[in-house]
């Protein structure tokens, strides 16, 4: 368990947000030239695999009554990880969990949606990559979203 909690702990959302940015930033050429790259396929698997892993994780530890609330716990009972001293630390928000979990199977989806586009499972695959930016602009707002979600406390700290 220990393992889990310091994979799903680990503090790497900012590397999350800028590379669903860089997704999103590399998705917007396909409007004007929609075959997708080799290298956009690998990429969006890279993606899988860290959201999938940090997702998986999550889920095993939920299932197992190990949560995680709003990132790792702090240097003092109560205080979130974002800070590294106890003097300007925020406080856990467990009433925040539903969002998290919320959060993250919304980066599953739209990695899964992501797939069907680039494969032609839905569509045709010309025009599953002149929509790919739509996908990526919802995933890269959704890891903005999770990475605030587990981070910085809700309306109701400590509750």
């Amino acid at each position: 368990m220990e393992i889990l909690r310091a994979i799903h702990g680990f503090n790497f959302g900012y590397p999350i947000i800028i590379g669903f940015v860089v997704w999103l930033l590399w998705s917007l050429f396909l409007i004007f030239r929609p075959q997708i790259p080799r290298a956009f396929n690998l990429y969006t698997n890279l993606l899988w695999i860290v959201v999938g892993i940090n997702a998986l994780a999550g889920i095993i530890l939920a299932l197992s009554g190990n949560r995680v609330p709003i990132a790792t716990p702090g240097p003092a009972e109560g205080l979130s990880s974002v800070c590294g001293s106890g003097v300007n630390c925020l406080p856990l928000d467990p009433s925040r969990n539903w969002e998290h979990a919320m959060y993250g199977g919304f980066l599953i989806l739209s990695l899964a949606a992501a797939s069907l586009f680039y494969r032609g499972t839905l569509i045709d695959r010309r025009t599953g990559a002149r929509w790919m930016w739509l996908v990526a602009l919802f995933a890269a707002g959704v890891a903005f979203r999770a990475g605030q979600v587990a981070f910085t406390p809700g309306a109701t700290p400590g509750t």
